[in-house]
């Protein structure tokens, strides 16, 4: 289960930073040090989806199954993923 896998990275992983896009950005000097430069809002976005980074390292912490609804979002990830390439 998701949860369980991301819950094993924190415990048997070293920390990730977070991306400097991600940052937060309303405050005084933000800029400056690149917080929030970047960022791109996904809902506005075909789909509510846009490739940006959110780890420094890319990890699969979701696999969805062959079973019910979970089937159109493994499709939609497969496409998405292909698209990345």
């Amino acid at each position: 289960m998701a949860i369980e896998k991301a819950s094993q990275a924190v415990v048997d992983e070293p920390l990730q930073s977070v991306p400097d896009h991600l940052r937060g950005s309303h405050y005084k000097g933000a800029e400056k040090l690149g917080r929030g430069i970047g960022y791109k809002y996904p809902h506005n976005y075909n789909g509510h989806y846009i490739q940006q980074e959110y780890l420094e390292h890319e990890q699969t912490f979701y696999e969805p199954s062959d079973e019910g609804f979970e089937q159109n979002i493994k499709t939609t990830m497969k496409k998405r993923r292909s698209n990345q390439k």
